[in-house]
C-alpha cells in the first residue's frame, strides 16, 4: 500500500468536490476531481487488472506532478467547489466544461499526498480497493442527499448511478427491479452507506457536517496539515443541507417519509432520525 496516495469516494452530493477544493489549499496535497479514464478502468477485466491500472495511473500522475509540474484537472463553472450548476429549467446540470492538464503551482516534495476522487466507481470497487490503497468516504445527512439528488438533471434524480452500476452488476439488477425513482434512491442510499461502513474503519468515513463544522479540520485524517485550514482568512464554510435549490417540496416530503419508515437503511448507523426530522422541518418551512 502506498500511503501517500489516497482514493476518495463518497455518496454523490456529499461534499467530495468541496473536499478536493479544501485539500488543494494545502501545499503538499494534490486532490484531483474524477480525472481517471473510466473507459479504461471498465475495460480492465479482472480485479488484478483494475488494481494494476489504478496503481500505474497514480504513479504516472505523481511523476508528471513532480517532474513537469502539471496535473489533470476538471474545468468547472463557478468557484470549483461544485460539479453542478443551475440551468434554465431550475434543475442543476453538470458544470464540468471539460478536461485539461494544467500547472499545479506547488513546490511538491516526493512524499506529497495525492488524492484522486471518483465517488461511484470507487464505492463499487471498494471491496477490492481497500487491500491496496488508502481509502476515505464522505457521507451526508441522508435527507439532504435525497433533496439534492431530486434537484438535479442527472440519473441520480431517477434513482440510478450509472458508474456504480457498471462496476456492481448486483446493484444494477436490484435497481432494475424497482419501479419508483424514490424507492431506487433509498436503495442506492442504503448501498452507499453499507459499502462504506462495512469496508472502512470508522475514522475513514467522514461526515459532511463535521467537515463544515470544523472548517475542514476533519480532513486531517487525509492530510495532517488540514489542521491549519482555519488559518485561511477567506475560508468561510456554510452548511448547505438547507438549500434554496432544494425546492421540490413534494418530493422532499415524500422522500423524508419513506426514509424515516425505512428502519433498516444503512444510513441509520451514522445518522439518527432526530436529525432527519429536523432537516425535514427546516426544508419544508
Amino acid at each position: 500500500m502506498v500511503s501517500h496516495n489516497l482514493l476518495l469516494t463518497g455518496i454523490p452530493r456529499s461534499g467530495t468536490t468541496l473536499t478536493c477544493s479544501l485539500l488543494n489549499r494545502l501545499p503538499q496535497v494534490l486532490a484531483l476531481i474524477e480525472p481517471m479514464d473510466m473507459r479504461a478502468l471498465t475495460a480492465a477485466g479482472s480485479e488484478a487488472e483494475r488494481i494494476r491500472y489504478i496503481t500505474g495511473y497514480l504513479a504516472a500522475i505523481r511523476q508528471d506532478a513532480l517532474e513537469r509540474g502539471v496535473a489533470p484537472a476538471k474545468l468547472l463553472v463557478g468557484d470549483g467547489t461544485n460539479t453542478f450548476a443551475t440551468n434554465t429549467d431550475g434543475k442543476r446540470a453538470s458544470s464540468i466544461q471539460g478536461d485539461a492538464t494544467v500547472p499545479h503551482g506547488k513546490d511538491l516534495k516526493e512524499d506529497f499526498t495525492l488524492v484522486v476522487k471518483h465517488p461511484n466507481a470507487f464505492a463499487a470497487l471498494l471491496p477490492e480497493l481497500v487491500a491496496h490503497f488508502r481509502c476515505v468516504a464522505l457521507v451526508r445527512n441522508p435527507l439532504a442527499v435525497l433533496a439534492s439528488w431530486n434537484s438535479l438533471d442527472h440519473p441520480l434524480s431517477r434513482g440510478h448511478a450509472p458508474m456504480a452500476e457498471a462496476f456492481d452488476s448486483n446493484l444494477a439488477g436490484r435497481l432494475r427491479q424497482e419501479d419508483d425513482h424514490l424507492s431506487r434512491q433509498l436503495l442506492l442510499l442504503d448501498w452507499y452507506f453499507s459499502q462504506f461502513i462495512s469496508r472502512l474503519p470508522a475514522n475513514q468515513v467522514l461526515r459532511y457536517e463535521d467537515i463544515i463544522a470544523t472548517s475542514g479540520r476533519a480532513l486531517s485524517v487525509i492530510a495532517e496539515a488540514a489542521d491549519t485550514l482555519p488559518a485561511a482568512a477567506d475560508l468561510r464554510l456554510q452548511n448547505q443541507n438547507v438549500n434554496h435549490l432544494y425546492h421540490d417540496l413534494e418530493a422532499i416530503e415524500k422522500a423524508a417519509d419513506l426514509l424515516l419508515a425505512d428502519e433498516s437503511n444503512g444510513c441509520w448507523q451514522l445518522y439518527d432520525q432526530v436529525a432527519v426530522h429536523a432537516l425535514k422541518t427546516a426544508l419544508l418551512e
